[in-house]
């Protein structure tokens, strides 16, 4: 039963724009001395792009990409579809998770406390959407 799965990737992925005070904004003071965020400041205009696409919009193209290829047969096209949008939604938090744990590892994780916790959110719902796609929690292990 996979409906009840992209219903919920569907709902989270709202869940930011529904709830109020979504918006943080954080100053920083030592500009060189935490490389993942400095990294992460003067790579924001490459991976901007990526959130471009509002995540709602994401998950109903991959959801109907995956409905239009599973009806016509096309069962690892439509868990592609899915592999997509999961993708779409899951490069930029992921790639920001990454420099966020590599300032955690030498001392500067105070940086980024409140924007990683948006982003694992993110992340969740990208893992949300290969699950509907894939065909439950099972199969998507595997």
């Amino acid at each position: 039963m996979r409906w009840p799965w992209w219903a919920a990737a569907l709902v989270s992925s709202c869940l930011p724009y529904l709830l109020p005070g979504q918006e943080e904004s954080f100053g920083w003071f030592a500009y060189g001395e935490c490389r993942g965020f400095g990294a992460y400041l003067r790579s924001t205009e490459v991976l901007r792009p990526l959130t471009a696409l509002p995540a709602p919009l994401v998950v109903l193209a991959a959801l109907a990409a995956w409905w239009l290829l599973r009806r016509r047969g096309r069962v690892r096209a439509a868990r592609g579809a899915a592999w997509a949008g999961a993708a779409l939604i899951g490069a930029y938090p992921l790639t920001v998770l990454a420099l966020a744990a590599y300032d955690a590892v030498n001392g500067c994780g105070g940086v980024w406390s409140r924007l990683v916790w948006g982003l694992v959110f993110q992340v969740a719902v990208a893992a949300l959407v290969v699950v509907a796609g894939s065909g439950g929690a099972r199969r998507a292990l595997r």
